[in-house]
């Protein structure tokens, strides 16, 4: 087809070769031909983009159902914890360590194992700590607040799973803390997870374009202040989806830096007035 189409368009410069009224239709033949390749053209790409569209739907799909799955996972795990009252908290490691009235008897009693050594504790959905020492009929819970207890968690906002890093407290022996600030490092968004691509840490702007117009001005701060700070169930110990602190301060971004540092307070007010926890198995 390519090869006639030159002889064509030579006879049909010809003078006189065709009528009026042939080169009429001709030209109409022209106009509808480059129409039809617009058309093809827009078609093209409407069937890219509705096949971009369809992944991303099945993304949002899968998104939700794990969503489900994890939040079911959760509350069948706080549903097989065992609730452990608070019997004494040692003055000089007041922001460190307490000890609960639960041990190896108590998992006797239920006839499984559940307060064992890194068993999360909590208070609802809110990390308390970790056991550390499990006695026969007590045992020792290490707190957010100590400096020995780092969690994995990552920036939670409108819905959105942003920066990873590491939280820890500042184990700041008094009789009554000062508050229950905790400091954080390593936040990023280097690689790509479940949550989604990686992005910028500087811009927030993705770092792989994923479909159509996808990362073109997406640009969304990897962490900030007020952003809600959840367990991401990358360290082992806790589950994911557990909330920890809320972000207060962010340090400036030093030049070469590849991540943020970051001041939070405990999303639980009443670390300091503690009366009964919660204990859960620990995680396989």
């Amino acid at each position: 087809m390519g090869t006639i189409a030159p002889i064509w368009r030579m006879i049909a410069a010809i003078p006189g070769f065709f009528s009026s009224e042939q080169a009429r239709q001709i030209d109409i033949l022209k106009q509808e031909n480059q129409s039809l390749k617009a058309e093809l053209e827009m078609l093209k790409q409407y069937v890219i983009a509705e096949g971009w569209l369809q992944d991303q739907q099945e993304k949002v799909k899968s998104f939700t159902e794990r969503r489900k799955s994890e939040f079911l996972e959760r509350l069948e795990l706080m549903g097989s914890g065992v609730l452990a009252k608070v019997i004494f908290r040692e003055p000089a490691s007041w922001s460190s360590t307490l000890w609960i009235n639960v041990g190896e008897r108590s998992n006797e009693r239920l006839g499984k194992s559940v307060i064992l050594k890194n068993s999360p504790v909590v208070v609802g959905d809110q990390v308390v700590g970790v056991i550390e020492y499990v006695g026969h009929r007590r045992s020792k819970v290490r707190l957010i607040t100590d400096s020995g207890l780092p969690i994995a968690v990552r920036a939670q906002r409108d819905q959105k799973f942003l920066a990873k890093g590491e939280i820890f407290g500042v184990s700041q022996p008094w009789w009554r803390s000062r508050g229950v600030t905790l400091k954080g490092v390593g936040f990023n968004y280097d690689f790509a997870d479940a949550e989604g691509e990686a992005r910028s840490l500087r811009t927030g702007e993705l770092l792989t374009e994923v479909g159509p117009g996808v990362g073109q001005g997406d640009k969304v701060p990897l962490i900030q202040k007020g952003d809600l700070l959840v367990t991401s169930g990358m360290d082992g110990v806790f589950p994911p989806g557990l909330r920890v602190a809320y972000v207060q301060n962010l340090a400036l971004l030093k030049e070469g830096a590849c991540s943020y540092e970051i001041e939070a307070k405990a999303s639980i007010s009443s670390l300091d007035n503690l009366s009964y926890v919660t204990v859960l198995p620990p995680i396989d």
